[in-house]
């Protein structure tokens, strides 16, 4: 798996991505509690609750917004490579989805910050963290189309233990 570009970018990619979200969800509440004065546990909830509902809803946006990606993609004849152009085209097409929404989540993130109410903040945060999300579907299906077919199984184990292991544990 290591030595498949596409899948070992993606996984790198991915280990950011739940990085900044981890780091995100740590500092956040004490954000809230420094700049706000809000209380900690409040804040905790607060900010779970917007990570959750974001998170559902961006997650089923994000399968719908990619299959409607990959739609017009030509299709890939049976028994082809996982390296395929008509594969690297929905692999692609997957991935470009992912940076759009992390496009629109970036700069958001500064708003969120400079907001001055919390109220402001939760709502800016709650479209910063649909961006975010948006890319759990499309991501997780890059991985297993960037692979071969008998590795796919290997491809999510691998990918779930990296993300977790060098992305969000820290």
């Amino acid at each position: 798996l290591v030595a498949i570009p596409i899948f070992r970018r993606t996984v790198l990619g991915y280990c950011a991505h739940t990085a900044a979200v981890g780091a995100f969800a740590y500092w956040a509440p004490k954000f809230l509690h420094s700049r706000y004065d809000m209380r900690l546990d409040l804040a905790n909830f607060w900010f779970g609750v917007t990570t959750v509902v974001a998170g559902l809803v961006a997650t089923l946006l994000g399968g719908r917004l990619g299959d409607r990606a990959v739609a017009n993609a030509p299709p890939v004849p049976p028994g082809s490579s996982h390296d395929a152009p008509e594969n690297l085209v929905v692999v692609d097409a997957l991935l470009r989805l992912c940076g759009l929404g992390l496009w629109v989540a970036a700069p958001l993130a500064v708003v969120a910050f400079l907001a001055p109410t919390p109220a402001i903040f939760f709502a800016v945060t709650f479209v910063v963290e649909l961006g975010i999300f948006i890319s759990v579907s499309p991501i997780n299906a890059a991985m297993l189309r960037g692979v071969p077919v008998v590795l796919r199984a290997s491809s999510m184990a691998v990918g779930i233990f990296a993300i977790h292991m060098f992305g969000d544990l820290w």
